[in-house]
């Protein structure tokens, strides 16, 4: 071998070496980035199990309220029902009160027209009575 061989190798040597190097940067800096990103990535799944575990007692909290809730309203509907009931009742005994006072109304009038009636007739059976009696005393 000769000298400008040796030194042509040497060249090409040094061109290898330096991309050798550069591909071994290249692949440092992939290999940084990508643990990076993993870090990055366990730091975030990390929050959002925290904040889905949050969510989930939040959803339980309001499950929980709105079990109490329906309780609450079941218990005022048993409350309120037979209130509810006795004011139908109440309704219904008023109805058939007015009912039975229109029907007496009814007949108080039928009765008072009647009457009327049978007034009149007197008053003129009476009228003629003592017209009948005006004339007997005047003969």
């Amino acid at each position: 071998m000769s000298p400008t061989e040796i030194a042509i190798y040497a060249v090409e040597t040094k061109a290898i070496i330096h991309i050798l190097w550069g591909l071994l940067l290249i692949s440092t800096i992939t290999l940084v980035s990508v643990s990076i990103m993993h870090a990055s990535l366990r730091v975030r799944l990390r929050s959002q199990k925290r904040r889905e575990s949050h969510f989930a007692h939040l959803i339980a909290a309001r499950a929980a309220q709105i079990k109490a809730l329906e309780e609450q309203l079941a218990q005022a509907v048993a409350v309120k029902e037979p209130a509810v009931a006795d004011l139908k009742a109440e309704v219904r005994r008023a109805t058939a009160i007015r009912a039975r006072t229109e029907e007496r109304l009814v007949e108080q009038n039928a009765e008072m027209a009647t009457l009327r009636a049978q007034l009149v007739a007197q008053s003129d059976a009476l009228k003629r009575m003592g017209t009948a009696i005006d004339l007997g005393e005047s003969a």
